[in-house]
């Protein structure tokens, strides 16, 4: 869980960084999330944690486990992209 967890928070930081310093046309904001800290988490480790532990016979403890990961994971992403806004200044006229 925790790679998956700060997988999230870097991916916020280097999406915000990705968008505050490239046009939004740029072929790098999908290369970035999907190729480079696609390495890094994955979501078929989650996916088989998971399944493991309800095939194990321990529904509430793989149910348990998918919930904290699914919030902890969402808020790490919100908490990186909130600190890639406040390190990066936006581009001139960029609303984000």
């Amino acid at each position: 869980m925790c790679t998956n967890v700060s997988g999230s928070f870097a991916l916020g930081v280097v999406l915000m960084a990705v968008v505050r310093r490239f046009p939004p046309t740029s072929h790098l904001h999908p290369f970035v999330a999907t190729g480079f800290l696609g390495a890094y988490t994955t979501f078929s480790t989650f996916a088989l944690e998971t399944a493991v532990l309800a095939r194990g016979g321990r529904a509430g403890l793989a149910t348990v486990y998918a919930v904290t990961s699914l919030t902890a994971g969402v808020a790490a992403a919100w908490g990186g992209l909130s600190l890639g806004r406040t390190l990066l200044p936006a581009r001139p006229g960029d609303p984000r």
